[in-house]
């Protein structure tokens, strides 16, 4: 686990990148994430907004404690390895190696969360 939090834009640029992910892919992630009683699963919502109630839930709760596949962990750490995998999974087990390359604004985004990742 990280002994560091991560810092509010950081948390806040790796949910926007979650903003990619379809309703159902990102109601998985919810689900592992265990935010299901506070983030809908229905699809009246758009996952943009869904991203805006899961940003402000990882902002106020980034130090909880999750039990994941991988162990325990941070919700902000859990989140930072979702942004970073392209497969958004709690359960990858190796974040920086699975993603797929994009170009433009986000790859660079996806890079600099990334290292950040790295790091701990």
């Amino acid at each position: 686990m990280r002994s560091a939090p991560f810092t509010r834009p950081t948390l806040v640029a790796a949910v926007e990148l979650l903003e990619q992910h379809s309703q159902a892919r990102f109601n998985q992630m919810v689900l592992r994430l265990g935010l299901e009683d506070e983030i809908s699963s229905g699809t009246s919502l758009s996952v943009a907004n869904k991203c805006v109630f899961l940003g402000r839930i990882v902002v106020q709760r980034a130090e909880a404690v999750l039990d994941t596949l991988e162990g325990s962990m941070t919700l902000g750490e859990a989140v930072m390895r979702c942004a970073c995998c392209s497969s958004c999974w709690v359960r990858c087990t190796d974040c920086w190696s699975c993603w797929i390359e994009e170009y433009g604004r986000l790859a660079r985004l996806r890079a600099w969360l990334m290292s950040i990742v790295a790091s701990f």
